[in-house]
């Protein structure tokens, strides 16, 4: 099964993982106005989660290079590409809910 994997399967995998955490940050804040911030979490979500987008977009980066139909150029041009795009997403959130 493993070098089945075609790269359009692995970049889709990475964008549903790359997309998953910040809505599931976006879920959890509600989208509080400005004049009513909420106190940051004291459990480390956001770090929590940027954890969760790195490892499992590194976990399909290692299964898309043993794949023998995955193109390795595109499968790293991905996970950086939404590696990238993932945690700036995340971090804004956390930056726009809870200020500095």
């Amino acid at each position: 099964m493993l070098s089945r994997i075609r790269t359009w399967q692995v970049m889709a995998l990475q964008v549903a993982i790359g997309g998953l955490a910040p809505f599931c940050l976006a879920v959890m804040l509600h989208y509080p106005d400005s004049a009513r911030r909420p106190q940051p979490p004291s459990c480390g979500l956001a770090v929590g989660l940027i954890l969760f987008v790195s490892v499992g977009i590194l976990a399909l980066l290692a299964l898309g290079l043993r794949s023998a139909e995955a193109s390795n150029a595109g499968v790293i041009t991905s996970t950086i590409a939404v590696w990238l795009l993932g945690s700036y997403v995340l971090v804004f959130i956390f930056i726009n809910t809870y200020g500095t």
